[in-house]
């Protein structure tokens, strides 16, 4: 009877000491969950980090590309108005060759007087030449607006990753300084795993500390039980032996 009692004793001090493993239990799945979301977040920002870099690399190519394009538009702009002068200048000297002589009139300004007639060029430039090198002045322009249309949504796109990745880098690191991105991100890495180590540890342990309590109590009626029966089983060998007793 002493031992069972002291077995029982024993057994309720052990789950009034281990009554806080509930709470505590929960209170670190919470601090997990919360290591699980800042590790996540870093994750995020070097994913983010990763497409800025890349966004940075098409802006570039974009930059290049729109830069030929101007350029390319510029040289067709400039052929086209080079043919069309020596165009008119080839009429206008033909115009002097055929029309214009001494004493008569210029059919252009009406001077009689042809100090400088225009001289044809020294290479013959036809109509169809001038109207080739604006159909391709035409279509320089509309590659040149072809590639800037991209160029200005590839900017948008690197200048918003640009702004979104300075907000949460400070959020996430403390600074906003991308040259301490990297040390910052793994040293930030480091500490979450070293955390989240202890943390499930001690989790382990709570719940390893709930599931003993719960099996404690679940045996107590057990255990009253068998006290009761041998209180009782006590109580009348007591008897039995006052009877006994009496009867000598």
């Amino acid at each position: 009877l002493v031992q069972l009692e002291e077995v029982i004793q024993k057994a309720r001090n052990d789950i009034s000491s281990l009554q806080h493993c509930a709470a505590e239990a929960e209170r670190l799945s919470h601090t997990k969950e919360d290591l699980r979301r800042r590790t996540a977040t870093l994750e995020a920002l070097s994913e983010e980090h990763a497409g800025l870099l890349s966004a940075r690399r098409n802006l570039l190519d974009a930059s290049a590309r729109l830069r030929y394009a101007i350029a390319e538009h510029t040289a067709a702009q400039s052929r086209y108005q080079q043919l069309n002068e020596a165009w008119y200048d080839q009429q206008a000297g033909h115009l002097a060759r055929e029309r214009l002589s001494p004493g008569t009139p210029c059919p252009v300004c009406g001077s009689t007087e042809h100090p400088h007639p225009a001289q044809l060029p020294a290479v013959s430039v036809g109509k169809a030449d001038v109207e080739e090198a604006e159909r391709l002045r035409d279509r320089a322009s509309s590659q040149e607006a072809e590639v800037k249309s991209r160029h200005d949504v590839i900017f948008s796109d690197a200048e918003k990753r640009e702004a979104d990745f300075s907000v949460h880098m400070l959020d996430a690191l403390g600074t906003s300084d991308e040259a301490d991105f990297l040390p910052k991100i793994q040293q930030k890495r480091a500490d979450l795993a070293v955390q989240m180590q202890a943390t499930e540890q001690q989790l382990a342990a709570a719940q390893a500390g709930e599931i003993r309590r719960q099996k404690l109590e679940a045996g107590m009626p057990q255990h009253d039980r068998e006290l009761d029966g041998l209180r009782i089983r006590q109580a009348k060998l007591q008897q039995d032996i006052l009877r006994y007793q009496s009867s000598v």
